[in-house]
């Protein structure tokens, strides 16, 4: 993995690092479909995403 200096995410002016490291991404989401007569309730929840980022 690289840490660079670009312009417009296209153009490469310098290298600043050349690292190794790892990267998590954890969400989670729970749903629920409740039918009563002609009615359909869904409530459901969302966790935000969490990242980790860590390099050595």
């Amino acid at each position: 993995m690289q840490l660079n200096h670009v312009y417009h995410r296209d153009l490469l002016l310098d290298k600043l690092a050349d690292v190794t490291g790892t990267e998590t991404n954890l969400h989670a989401f729970a749903g629920l479909i409740w039918k009563t007569g002609k009615w359909t309730i869904n409530p459901a929840t969302r966790s935000r995403s969490y990242f980790y980022f860590q390099h050595a």
